[in-house]
């Protein structure tokens, strides 16, 4: 349910005001006695409202009338009650009040007019568009001083005249709305939240802070642009909506969790998640949001700056996610909401593989070429089998790719009606998705609670997976007395998921596609599975030669017949108590716990093959994993809060200590009688694996913010974290921040204007760390050994890591500029600068090998990001009754590695060493040969330079530096993973009951090397099933000899293509993309329509996610990467691709 929107005024307290509300305002006898004693000159009703929530700490609630009232008013009060003093000043400022418990309730007079004639009342209700009433919304006559306020269930009675026709109804944190009265005696008035409102409040670790204010680079997303997105998981609501955050859906897997890159990547090989928080409790590192339901989310702020994030210390330098959960309202009657949606989805990559027939003239050329190609004087391709076996090579006997497949012929032939299985239709499928989600919430005077349950059912656009979730929230607070709060959040999940490994050759089917040739079916006629017939028939003999064709299983039989099936319960929470120790001073105290218990079973059949074995195999397979873990956290704090005149000082100190331990055990079973069984109880012989991991964490932390008179804002924060991962000489690190803001526009010489009515500029710096190195990597480590003693084996144990104990964490140091605009009241914009360094990277640094090592894990290295990031959001905007919104963001990233170890200039790893981070460039950026054209004859081999073992057909290689040689020195960048730009925008449009809405998202300068591609489906070597965008463009001097791809080439692939494959595919930017990432189209039934059906509110709406992509990426998901950072950008069949889907949702509320 939608949480109603929280007041924020000047004197920075904070309530959420649904309180008993009588018809009239007057002074109540039951008002508490106070004393009150204060004197101030020429100040508006505002500051004199501040001094008396400071002075006796009642709670203010006003609305636009009082907040936009600049009259200066004189005040002296000695030992006067509140009830005297409000007296007084309700004379003078012309307004009504009403005292509810701890809240003061001010309202406008509703002055009399005297001219009867021609009058008639006016009775209406005010509410929020959810349906919930505004209590305390400003309803004035438009042209006159007639107004007057809502009551607690948000009604009003208001008379005007036959010749007034408008009404302007204003509540602070909405849009102001004008409402044409007619001939009407009745009026429902929705207001909308304002948006672009700067006094919008947002988290910033520990706390929160009016927009306006905030001097870090904070984002944030509220619920209401969350639930634009039908998603299952909250990453992918927040995908391309925030500048600085990027979300690569590297695994669209059901289950499967995203990668979050806030502000570049910042380390080689530490951890890259960010910092989860919810509710105030900082979940475990390497937590992602799919541990949370996207429905239970009221909003999302994330820290992007050190500044912002150096209170969390060495877990934030990847930046840190904050999330709030909803919550009930005090005063709010009970609340039920249901929120369901079903759909569908498809796969999106942009994979196109050919059909039999035309498989068939590959594997022909491939072959032919293969054959022909190892002695061309000699050799011909209308040579039969019979002869073909013949024609050896310094005696050695033909390679069976060299074979001619006569199975082949009549494809070739183009005979209609042969088998040609589209084994794409065979992986995929159309996939149901089901959601439900049932919440209440509601509150009394002292008490607010929020309960929800959940259910999704979602199977996976690939044939084998699917995910279940269950999941629950408990969301309570309740005051103990006038200044005790005691509260509870508990949110547990249970999954279970279906998972493949999808780069298994044996068992994960986008791995195993391009295999699966369309000659063959997946069922038999009588609807069996079709169990290793390809398996068989491509490894039989011709001639006495195996035909060495494609080595693996029938995709659909792995599919049904392996099981992998992962189970998952987690429930974390806290529990916290407020205490007001005394006016200003507020004491927390919090206990949360984070409890995950993890279990997979792995079951491999013995009757259906794997990769280069038939079935029967001769044994299964079976594996069970556990891992349990628990982490607690134990957590006080001291926030102080102190105003006098233009000055507010916000004081925060706190100690907070956190311990996990995780204990996982491994048993993998061989030795099965049969398949009866399907699990590790099946086996007769075992091996047991077992490890124990225990880290704690310690921290102090403290920040002061500093505000005068609304302009000059300062703020400085500390951390020291103590960690059980780091070397014994080096336990501590601090983390300090500063950070400094001028709001310019509330200078006196700031011209008043409706064009600028908001400008800021603030700066920042600080320092931040990252401890995800592993548990034990400071200490050297065992693990058993045999080895010989006398004349027996003895058992015994080696060192296998050498200890290290300065190791330390990862300390990034950042700094900030930032701009904020606002125009027209409507118009926000934002533009920074940042740029972070890292150093001391972790990194292996060699070491004489008489220590007993070859390596040893050191903080070294050195980092940069830097880059620009813009953001425009726009609202309020209409034309007639059309209302219009918007919103864009752009980002640019330069990533640079400064130092590497002693002397080493770069790393190169993966495929034939093209992923390179070399010192003065960015991280695994993918280098390859400039590939120019074909060699379509001998003659221009030789006269120009190429690489040993070049064949016509081969790739013509530019010798980069002109020494007339090819080697590694020719090679030139590509690009890397990392994009150069990122962005983002969209529009809503609202008319009456109807909205839509759209949003898209982009990657610029991003290079991907798909491994299938440059192995498989593009390489030419007549091993898989090509795509079609090979088998177009291939060369062949007869069938195709404009091509510019290598030429079909199985039993002799020369070296040269094989150094060359990975350079072909890895096209600089061609993991770019614009995604539109959401369409919706949503319809709210009117106020008359859910009085009859006895609802709050009711809509319907449609929504596709992912519609369309626009990229010359051709593989499974542009998106995709490994999860090793120095291989940044490899894709292959793990990379599950995103799936199209389409949604049809129902929201209703009782």
């Amino acid at each position: 349910m939608k949480q109603l929107k929280k007041l924020r005024f000047r004197f920075s307290v904070s309530l959420i005001m649904i309180l008993h509300w009588g018809y009239s305002f007057s002074g109540t006898p039951d008002a508490p006695f106070l004393q009150i004693t204060f004197e101030m000159k020429q100040v508006p009703l505002t500051k004199i409202f501040d001094q008396l929530a400071k002075l006796t700490q009642f709670e203010f609630t006003y609305g636009d009338y009082i907040a936009n009232n600049t009259a200066l008013y004189d005040v002296n009060f000695i030992n006067e009650n509140i009830d005297e003093v409000l007296e007084d000043l309700s004379l003078k400022g012309s307004f009504r009040y009403r005292i509810e418990g701890k809240h003061i309730i001010i309202g406008k007079i509703a002055y009399e007019n005297k001219q009867t004639i021609q009058q008639h009342m006016i009775r209406g209700k005010v509410t929020d568009a959810s349906g919930q009433p505004l209590p305390g919304a400003t309803v004035t006559v438009k042209g006159t001083s007639d107004g007057v306020s809502t009551d607690f269930d948000g009604k009003f009675s208001i008379e005007v005249s036959a010749s007034v026709a408008v009404l302007e109804v204003s509540y602070i944190g909405f849009k102001t709305k004008e409402v044409q009265t007619g001939k009407k005696d009745y009026l429902e008035v929705s207001l909308q939240e304002d948006t672009q409102l700067l006094d919008e409040v947002v988290l910033i670790g520990y706390g929160e802070q009016s927009r306006a204010k905030v001097v870090g680079a904070v984002g944030k997303i509220k619920s209401e642009e969350l639930q634009k997105v039908a998603s299952v998981s909250l990453d992918q609501q927040i995908a391309g909506k925030m500048s600085g955050v990027v979300i690569n859906q590297s695994n669209g897997q059901p289950g499967a969790d995203s990668q979050i890159i806030i502000r570049g990547m910042g380390t080689l090989t530490a951890g890259s998640n960010p910092l989860i928080v919810v509710d105030g409790y900082p979940l475990t590192e390497g937590s992602s949001l799919t541990a949370i339901n996207p429905n239970d989310i009221e909003d999302i702020s994330v820290l992007k700056d050190a500044a912002s994030a150096a209170i969390y210390g060495s877990r934030a330098a990847n930046g840190v996610v904050l999330v709030t959960t909803r919550k009930g309202s005090l005063n709010q009657e009970r609340k039920i909401t249901l929120d369901t949606y079903i759909g569908f989805q498809e796969q999106s990559s942009g994979v196109d593989l050919v059909d039999g027939y035309q498989l068939a003239q590959f594997l022909t050329e491939a072959r032919n070429w293969g054959y022909v190609s190892k002695d061309p004087a000699n050799r011909s391709e209308t040579d039969p089998n019979a002869v073909r076996v013949t024609k050896k090579i310094d005696g050695k006997n033909i390679d069976g790719r060299e074979l001619y497949l006569d199975y082949l012929q009549p494809y070739l032939d183009g005979t209609s009606g042969l088998i040609n299985t589209d084994w794409m239709d065979e992986a995929f499928r159309t996939a149901p998705m089901y959601n439900y989600d049932l919440s209440v919430s509601g509150g009394n005077g002292k008490t607010r609670y929020y309960t929800s349950l959940g259910y999704l059912s979602q199977e996976g656009v690939v044939i084998g997976t699917d995910m279940k979730r269950y999941s629950a929230s408990l969301n309570l607070e309740t005051r103990l007395s006038d200044k005790v709060k005691l509260g509870v959040n508990i949110k547990p999940t249970f999954t279970r998921q279906n998972a493949f490994d999808q780069s298994s050759r044996s068992s994960g089917a986008l791995a195993l596609i391009p295999l699966n040739f369309p000659f063959y079916t997946p069922n038999k006629e009588d609807g069996s599975l079709n169990i290793s017939d390809q398996l068989i028939n491509e490894q039989r003999e011709i001639e006495g030669v195996r035909i060495n064709g494609t080595p693996v299983e029938n995709l659909v039989a792995t599919a049904t017949k392996v099981r992998d099936e992962k189970d998952r319960f987690r429930a974390f929470g806290n529990l916290f108590l407020d205490a007001e120790i005394f006016p200003g001073l507020k004491y927390t105290f919090t206990l949360g716990g984070d409890y995950d218990n993890y279990t997979r079973n792995y079951y491999y059949p013995s009757d259906v093959g794997s990769y280069r074995t038939p079935a029967p195999r001769s044994d299964a397979d079976a594996q069970q994993q556990k891992q349990s873990r628990y982490n607690y956290l134990v957590e006080n704090t001291l926030n102080y809060k102190l105003q006098f005149e233009d000055h507010l000082f916000n004081v925060l100190a706190g100690h907070t200590f956190q311990k996990e331990r995780i204990d996982y055990t491994s048993i993998t079973a061989t030795g099965f009688a049969d398949n009866n069984i399907k699990g590790i109880a099946g086996g007769s012989s075992f091996t047991v694996n077992h490890n124990l991991d225990i880290w704690t964490l310690e921290s102090y932390f403290s920040r002061i913010q500093y505000e005068y008179a609304n302009r000059y804002l300062f703020s400085a924060a500390i951390r020291a974290d103590g960690s059980s991962r780091f070397g014994s000489n080096n336990r501590w690190g601090y983390f300090p921040s500063v950070s400094a803001g001028w709001v310019f526009s509330e200078e006196a010489f700031f011209p008043s204007n409706d064009v600028l009515t908001f400008g800021k500029v603030s700066g920042s710096w600080g320092q931040t760390g990252n401890n995800q190195i592993g548990n034990y990597s400071s200490q050297a480590l065992v693990t058993d050994s045999n080895y010989v003693f006398g004349q027996a084996l003895a058992p015994g144990y080696i060192t296998t890591s050498a200890p290290n104990p300065d190791l330390g964490w990862e300390v990034a140091s950042s700094m900030n500029i930032g701009l904020d605009l606002e125009l027209f009241r409507k118009l926000s914009l934002s533009a920074a600068y940042y740029k972070t360094n890292t150093r001391d990277l972790l990194l292996d640094v060699p070491v004489p090998q008489q220590t007993g090592y070859n390596t040893v894990l050191a903080n070294i290295g050195e980092m940069e990001n830097k880059g620009f990031e813009f953001q425009v959001s726009g609202s309020g905007f209409s034309l007639g009754a059309l209302n219009i919104g918007f919103n864009a963001n752009l980002t640019s990233y330069e990533n640079k590695v400064l130092a590497l170890g002693p002397g080493q200039e770069e790393i190169a790893t993966g495929t034939d060493q093209n992923f390179v981070t070399k010192v003065g460039h960015p991280i695994a950026e993918i280098y390859g040969y400039d590939v120019v054209g074909i060699y379509k004859t001998q003659e221009e081999i030789d006269n120009l330079p190429h690489l040993p073992g070049t064949l016509t057909g081969d790739y013509v290689v530019r010798d980069v530096n002109g020494d007339g040689v090819i080697d590694v020195e020719d090679k030139v960048s590509k690009g890397s993973y990392m994009p150069d730009l990122t962005y983002g925008f969209g529009a809503s449009l609202e008319y009456k009951g109807l909205s839509f809405s759209f949003d898209f998202t982009g990657v610029a300068g991003r290079t991907l090397l798909d491994g299938d591609m440059s192995s498989l489906t593009e390489a030419g070597e007549g091993f898989a099933v090509p795509t079609q965008y090979y088998f177009n463009n291939r060369y062949h001097p007869v069938n195709n000899p404009d091509g510019f791809l290598g030429q079909p080439n199985f039993g002799n692939f020369s070296n040269s293509r094989k150094l060359l494959r990975s350079s072909v595919v890895a096209e600089e930017n061609n993991g770019d993309y614009l995604r539109l990432r959401n369409v919706r189209l949503a319809y709210d039934f009117s106020k008359p329509v859910l009085d009859k059906l006895r609802l709050s509110n009711l809509q319907i709406y449609i929504s596709g996610n992912n519609l369309f992509t626009w990229t010359k990426y051709r593989g499974w998901n542009p998106d995709g990467t490994s999860g090793n950072i120095l291989t940044s950008g490899f894709n292959d069949g793990s990379n599950y691709p995103i799936a199209r889907t389409y949604v049809v949702g129902l929201r209703i509320s009782y």
